[in-house]
């Protein structure tokens, strides 16, 4: 486990607290519920869906793991945190907030004499909340984007807490490329699983059909990915079943077990599944 992977479990991991008048005592912290995780055997996103009786329509939800998605994307900077922590834990600071103090830092630098700027040439550091926008991420991120002497940075905490006002971590200094922290988006797509004989009445083939392989989802929208069969026309091609006991898997139609949903395509049975790549 590389070190950065160690700093971004402690975030996750970190206990953030807890009050008496939050929803934390009813439904968990996210702090909580990540204690004793395996996060790297977790896959990179999951899906979740939505299936009407009434209207016969399919949703799709997918949610990018966090874990993996902040893996992929930054590298721990201990050079450029102990500068952080040393800037924060005075007497002076003590009773700023930790917001507050991630978002001055860049100034703290430019003080003694480093170039700084925001993420794109000439503007200034900002500080993005997700909560506050469309995102695919399992939990929210509260960040600062700046450079450094040309190298780009993000000061980062996570959202350890129930209620979205409190319970974010202490901020943790990442070298990052900017362009890639916008970046928020999945594929999802149909696979070949690896079932029991019998399972669900199918044949299991190698193949997939090509032209219904895959969907990208960016900014809540489903859009095809190499191919011209939106989400919409592919649905409407089959019979959605909800009873696994009663209806096997043929052409034309899709048996909805549980989490998951099987469709019937060329003698196949091609189950719906979400992914991510490295930015």
């Amino acid at each position: 486990m590389t070190p950065t992977q160690k700093k971004i479990i402690s975030q996750l991991t970190e206990n953030t607290g807890r009050h008496m008048l939050d929803s934390g005592g009813a439904y968990g912290r996210n702090w909580e519920h990540n204690q004793g995780r395996q996060f790297d055997n977790e896959p990179t996103a999951k899906l979740d869906l939505y299936y009407s009786e009434d209207r016969k329509t399919l949703e799709v939800s997918p949610t990018i793991n966090l874990y993996h998605w902040l893996s992929d994307r930054l590298v721990y900077d201990a050079k450029l945190q102990k500068r952080f922590e040393r800037f924060a834990n005075t007497k002076l600071r003590e009773d700023i907030s930790w917001l507050k103090l991630q978002e001055i830092f860049p100034a703290w630098l430019a003080e003694r004499e480093h170039d700084i700027n925001g993420p794109y040439w000439g503007d200034e550091p900002y500080t993005v909340n997700t909560y506050n926008g469309e995102s695919l991420l399992s939990q929210v991120l509260q960040y600062t984007l700046f450079t450094v002497d040309d190298t780009e940075y993000i000061a980062l905490s996570v959202h350890g807490g129930c209620d979205i006002r409190g319970g974010y971590t202490k901020p943790v200094m990442y070298q990052c490329e900017h362009d890639s922290i916008h970046n928020e988006y999945c594929t999802i797509g149909l696979t070949v699983p690896e079932l029991s004989a019998g399972a669900l009445g199918s044949s299991i083939a190698p193949a997939i059909p090509e032209q219904y392989s895959c969907w990208d989802m960016m900014g809540g929208y489903l859009e095809p990915a190499d191919n011209e069969g939106s989400w919409e026309d592919f649905i409407a091609k089959f019979k959605i079943e909800t009873d696994t006991d009663e209806h096997y898997i043929s052409d034309g139609v899709a048996v909805l077990d549980g989490d998951d949903i099987y469709f019937g395509i060329n003698g196949q049975a091609c189950q719906l599944e979400c992914w991510t790549f490295g930015c």
